[in-house]
This record gives structure tokens, C-alpha cells and sequence, in this order.
């Protein structure tokens, strides 16, 4: 995940210089073949993603319920 991070952080253009951050280190642009299949190895990870996604909803919810609560003050 923090290489698919760091990827779209040194791949996406500078508002100042209209050019990214990798190609102005390095000159030239990084390869954009990634794999499209994914196979889990771990069942642990999916258990977890799993997790993290139930998790991800209850705070959203929460979140909706909080903006409904404050736009009575």
C-alpha cells in the first residue's frame, strides 16, 4: 500500500510546475504497469481488509450523524 502511495504522490503534477515530482529528480517518467489481478497469499489480510472496511462504515455513519446534529446549532 505505501508503494502504491508513494507511486501517486511522485506521479501527479506540481501545481507550481506542471510536472511531477519523480520525472523533475529523474527525467524521465516511472513505468505504470501494475498488476491488475490480485490473489490474496495471507487469508489474514483479507480478514483484516474486511475489518478496516466495517470500521471505514461505522465512522461514516457516525460522521453523517454528527453533521446532522451540529447544522441544528
Amino acid at each position: 500500500m505505501l508503494a502504491m502511495t508513494e507511486y501517486a504522490y511522485n506521479n501527479s503534477k506540481h501545481s507550481a510546475t506542471k510536472i511531477s515530482l519523480f520525472y523533475c529528480n529523474n527525467g524521465f517518467k516511472p513505468r505504470t504497469n501494475w498488476p491488475t489481478v490480485v490473489q490474496f497469499r495471507n487469508p489474514a489480510s483479507e480478514l483484516y481488509g474486511h475489518y478496516t472496511d466495517a470500521v471505514h462504515q461505522k465512522l461514516s455513519t457516525q460522521l453523517a450523524l454528527s453533521i446532522k446534529a451540529m447544522k441544528k446549532y
